[in-house]
């Protein structure tokens, strides 16, 4: 009788692409499909009434700027997309009792930690494309050329978007690793706390440059060419970054504690 033949370790690389593959899976496991369906549709449902009610003369490209992309999307659909799939990147296996097996496996805590921030943005960033694509292809019905616009428009609206989940899912990943009820403090943070920030303007402090959507909306008005309506602060790209990574530091050095999935 021989042996079996030995699996072949897939090395760090493999198993670091396992954990990224399994956080997708369970981001898009059981009803949280319709939850998202939901919030994506939010920003086309929008375009719709205004696109039955406005008269035929309106812009609309600067309602899909303003008021749809500024206002809405950024202000409301991210944030919320942020909480609805950061939060439970880890906090679902502490929810569920499935931590310690999941620590178990061969791959380091911090590569682990990563590895569901990845698959928390990735997915983050998929669900933000369609929500900006969907109010385009209503308003582009309309006519008045707004199809012509709608790739630049849309690339950079994703650019953005891109900046502000990045941010948004270091910060409420880390909040379901390590903060008491991450849901509220999350929704707290992205709508109470933010508001906050923007209003301190003193010249030591400037903390405003830390507002993550008025930073991703003052990047993408810049590259579009409009004057934003709301304080832009300097360096929005540099801010956003930094928020990311100040919000994945302790994070990471929560989940990579010895004692922490006891």
């Amino acid at each position: 009788m021989t042996d079996a033949p030995a699996v072949p370790d897939a090395g760090l690389g493999g198993r670091l692409l396992a954990s990224y593959t399994l956080g997708l899976k369970l981001h898009l496991a059981g009803s949280k499909k319709y939850g998202y369906a939901v919030l994506v549709a939010l920003p086309a449902l929008f375009a719709a009434l205004w696109a039955l009610l406005a008269p035929p003369e309106v812009d609309g490209h600067a309602f899909y700027a303003e008021a749809v992309l500024s206002g809405f999307i950024f202000k409301l659909v991210l944030p919320l997309i942020g909480v609805l799939v950061g939060v439970g990147a880890i906090a679902n296996e502490k929810q569920n009792q499935t931590l310690p097996y999941l620590l178990v496996r061969p791959l380091p805590k911090p590569f682990l930690f990563l590895s569901r921030f990845a698959s928390a943005l990735t997915i983050s960033v998929l669900l933000a494309a369609v929500a900006l694509a969907l109010p385009m292809l209503v308003l582009g019905m309309r006519g008045g050329g707004f199809f012509r616009e709608a790739p630049a428009v849309l690339g950079w609206s994703l650019c953005a978007a891109g900046l502000a989940l990045s941010a948004y899912a270091a910060i409420f990943v880390s909040a379901g690793a390590g903060v008491p009820h991450p849901t509220v403090f999350s929704l707290l943070y992205a709508f109470l706390w933010e508001a906050v920030l923007s209003g301190i303007q003193e010249e030591k402090i400037q903390l405003s440059r830390f507002v993550i959507v008025n930073a991703a909306r003052g990047f993408l008005f810049e590259n579009l060419a409009r004057t934003p309506d709301f304080n832009v602060p300097e360096h929005p790209v540099l801010g956003i970054l930094a928020v990311t990574l100040l919000a994945l530091v302790p994070g990471l050095l929560i989940f990579s504690n010895s004692g922490y999935s006891k």
